[in-house]
């Protein structure tokens, strides 16, 4: 009977230890919390060991020390021990299980946590925890079992357990693994947007940069765009003056971004000047505090910025003035973030504002060049009708008819007039009012040098080259812009006949006007194509290689010269170019 009773207890403690590992098991697979889910596990091991308590330590490498990653009935926030120390630090130095029924008999044992917490440890059973490769996780320590002592099926039973509790462990170890990758991965594709973003918005700029035709079309291109971006209601760039002493609004945008282009101050005043003085970016969220902010201005205007954020204009380490906006939409604050774009923004503003100076400069200096070639030529041009003022002017003093005088008269003023018209075309150039340079050229020289330019680009093509001067005397154009016409025309016609042909230009004079030609017998250029030949968008026709904006700038040049441009072509028989434009009597 007392068998059968033993047996049965023996049975229904079987039982309850499968029951206890299925909630285990249930635990692990639905519990995410490892702090909640190490709790339950370690009440059931508490439970199945008939114990007092249990306490789970994890291995903390870097510090090569234990600590409770859970102590059940102590209030203490953590137990450390070396490793080595007291029976759990013994077990994490040799990976060796210990079953010690008498804690106090045994010299392995650290009373200093009985005497903390009050306290008293009869017995201990305790195991290391291990991973797959052997490494240690952290040690398992049971205390105290309440109906007799631990014994090897008690082990058994905690090795069971303690392989649950480091499963639960480095599942939670590879999902934090997980979850930082995750947050790395999702931090990563925040910085990937924002580099396309800055990509996109460089483009952006850059294409701006290529597009616009003046400084002031590109910064205001500029501005309004930052201040749509970075989501504020103004914004100004302002530029020092040549001495460097002042900076003055070279663009603005806002309610009062007119009033502002009007006014300049000392380089060294408000939250500009000290950010162009310091090359150091600023933040201002409170203006209105800031001794730096010049309050006239707003005063003069009757507009007070809630914030302002300004950043310097820097291009290599030399300041060419700031970048500011202003009032946060919404009523924030302005940030880092901010500061970042703003500063994106400046770095091509600068390189613009820079490359911008430098083209004018060099424009500036190439007209006073051709500036200075045509007073040379106009002064030897002078010659002809000062010769000609010259002997009238003797006439005139010994005719004694009234008539003649008269029209020796009208004769002189003809050639003050020709001077003045000369003198005229100097000044528009120079004032910049005409994009071209007309001046006296024999159009003999001038074909000849067209020769010697585009003999060797057909030498080996099989290409007859024919000059046909039918006039070559004087005439006034722009000869630079004008070479330029015919080059291209005659480069057009060579590679309209890659096995080879006839390229002929002619010249002639046809009353007031001057007549130049361009013909091939090339392919001819095809009829669905000719409305479209002078148009910008247009790539060349029958070209393997040049630039697709070549005839609109060759009309462009013809236009400006008061010319026209017209063609004739046949399939297969070849096309004829031809370029009619005044001579301009009285050279």
């Amino acid at each position: 009977m007392e068998d059968t009773i033993s047996y049965i207890q023996r049975l229904e403690g079987e039982e309850k230890k499968v029951r206890a590992m299925a909630d285990i098991g249930i635990a692990m697979s639905s519990v995410v919390d490892i702090d909640i889910l190490l709790e339950i596990i370690m009440r059931k091991v508490t439970e199945l060991m008939q114990a007092e308590r249990s306490t789970l330590f994890l291995m903390d490498s870097e510090r090569a020390e234990l600590y409770s990653k859970l102590a059940q009935g102590i209030t203490m926030r953590e137990i450390r021990l070396k490793i080595g120390e007291g029976i759990a630090g013994y077990v994490a130095s040799t990976q060796e299980s210990v079953i010690s029924n008498n804690a106090y008999q045994d010299e392995r044992f650290n009373s200093k946590i009985d005497q903390m917490t009050g306290f008293t440890t009869k017995s201990i059973i305790c195991i290391p925890l291990t991973n797959k490769v052997h490494e240690l996780v952290g040690v398992l320590q049971v205390l105290n079992k309440t109906s007799g002592e631990f014994d090897e099926s008690d082990l058994s039973l905690l090795k069971a357990l303690g392989s649950q509790i480091t499963v639960a462990i480095e599942n939670n170890k590879l999902y934090q693994k997980l979850l930082e990758k995750n947050v790395e991965l999702v931090r990563l594709s925040d910085e990937l947007q924002r580099k396309y973003f800055e990509l996109d918005l460089l483009y952006d700029i850059e294409k701006s940069i290529s597009q616009s035709r003046s400084l002031d079309e590109l910064l205001n291109t500029i501005i309004v765009k930052a201040v749509s971006i970075i989501g504020a209601e103004a914004g100004s760039i302002m530029l020092l003056d040549e001495d460097g002493g002042n900076l003055y609004f070279k663009d603005a945008v806002g309610e009062k971004g007119e009033e502002l282009k009007k006014m300049r101050f000392r380089a060294n005043e408000g939250i500009a000047g000290w950010v162009v003085s310091n090359k150091t970016p600023v933040i201002s969220n409170n203006p209105q505090e800031d001794d730096r902010h010049l309050k006239y201005i707003a005063e003069s205007i009757r507009y007070y910025p809630r914030n302002i954020i300004c950043v310097p204009l820097l291009y290599g380490d030399r300041v060419i003035g700031a970048f500011e906006v202003l009032n946060k939409s919404n009523m924030f604050d302005f940030n880092e973030n901010d500061l970042k774009m703003l500063t994106l923004f400046s770095g091509q503003i600068s390189r613009a504002v820079d490359m911008f100076q430098n083209r004018e400069e060099r424009e500036r200096n190439s007209r006073l060049a051709l500036i200075g070639q045509m007073l040379s030529s106009l002064l030897h041009d002078f010659k002809t009708p000062m010769t000609i003022i010259s002997g009238y002017t003797q006439l005139i003093a010994f005719e004694e008819d009234r008539q003649k005088r008269m029209a020796f008269s009208d004769l002189l003023m003809k050639q003050f007039e020709i001077m003045n018209n000369m003198i005229r075309e100097v000044l528009s150039f120079a004032r910049g009012d005409s994009q071209i340079l007309i001046r006296k050229v024999f159009v003999g020289n001038f074909l000849n040098e067209i020769r010697e330019i585009l003999v060797p680009e057909i030498s080996g093509k099989n290409i007859e080259l024919v000059i046909d001067m039918r006039y070559d005397g004087a005439a006034r154009f722009d000869d630079i812009k004008m070479k330029r016409v015919l080059i291209n025309l005659g480069r057009n016609a060579i590679e309209a006949m890659p096995g080879g042909g006839r390229l002929l230009i002619t010249s002639e004079r046809d009353g007031n006007d001057l007549i130049l030609n361009v013909s091939d017998s090339g392919n001819g250029i095809p009829e669905a194509i000719k409305d479209k030949l002078f148009k910008k968008a247009f790539v060349t026709f029958g070209k393997e290689s040049g630039t697709g904006l070549g005839l609109a700038i060759v009309k462009k040049i013809v236009d400006e010269h008061r010319g026209e441009i017209s063609f004739e072509s046949s399939e297969g028989k070849g096309t004829t170019f031809k370029i009619r434009m005044p001579v301009l009597e009285n050279l």
